[in-house]
């Protein structure tokens, strides 16, 4: 069993938006399929709802054409981008951090 730590009331509250911001972020990653011969795809989804799993086959449409695909790997994807959280109501600046988006790729 781990101790307690209690956290200045301030922070916790500007963690748990930078938590709520971090969810939201991951979970509205666009489902995206890219080819560039038109034979073998790479892909983007949300880990939020995934359904993909290796072996599942996919239905590709790009407006024009709809393809059937085999998903072959599962990856997990991360992309490093910097996140400002907006002034706070009480007029103190917002906080800025490094975070990780993670995504499935394959």
């Amino acid at each position: 069993m781990r101790p307690a730590v209690s956290m200045d009331p301030a922070l916790a509250a500007q963690l748990a938006g930078f938590r709520q911001a971090r969810r939201e972020l991951e979970a509205s990653v666009p489902p995206l399929a890219t080819s560039v011969d038109g034979r073998r795809f790479s892909f983007q989804a949300s880990l939020y709802g995934l359904q993909i799993l290796v072996g599942s086959y996919v239905v590709l449409d790009d407006g024009d054409r709809t393809r059937l695909g085999q998903v072959i790997t599962l990856d997990l994807g991360e992309l490093s981008t910097e996140l400002m959280l907006p002034v706070n109501a009480d007029g103190g600046q917002g906080n800025r951090t490094q975070m990780l988006i993670r995504y499935a790729g394959g």
